[in-house]
């Protein structure tokens, strides 16, 4: 019998232990249901922001970090992450113009999950009004870049 011959009938065999001991899930049985079995995902900590309009605290909220712990982050990580919510906050208030904002964030443990509060005074917006681009040097003259 030749090489071919004989992996042909390994998977064969295979196949028809997996048939009959039904411990095969990869392949979809006649009659059998397939169940995934995932793990109910953990409760993450609710991220408050108040003091702008939904769209900036949207954007607010995706770019924070602590938006997608779980309520059993450590304490002291979790105020870490809360400190770095500062940051994080006022990169996603120059997005929409505003470089002077003040950001002031706080934890609140109390029941099962801690919360984070976001509070923002997000300043004067700034808003370019015109626009001057001077090329120097060789690319001045350059067709490209007129």
């Amino acid at each position: 019998m030749g090489h071919f011959a004989r992996c042909w009938l390994r998977w064969l065999a295979v196949l028809l232990l997996c048939a009959l001991c039904d411990a095969c899930t990869v392949l979809p049985w006649p009659g059998k249901k397939v169940v995934a079995q995932t793990a109910a995902p953990a409760p993450t900590i609710k991220v408050v922001v108040r003091g702008v309009g939904e769209r900036v605290a949207g954007n607010i909220r995706v770019h924070l970090s602590v938006a997608s712990r779980a309520c059993s982050t450590p304490a002291a990580y979790l105020t870490a992450l809360a400190t770095r919510a500062a940051d994080e906050s006022q990169d996603a208030l120059r997005a929409y113009g505003y470089y002077h904002g003040l950001v002031r964030t706080r934890v609140i443990r109390a029941g099962a999950c801690p919360r984070v509060v976001i509070d923002v005074v997000p300043g004067q917006r700034v808003v370019v009004e015109a626009v001057q681009l001077r090329i120097a040097g060789a690319a001045r003259d350059d067709p490209g870049f007129m």
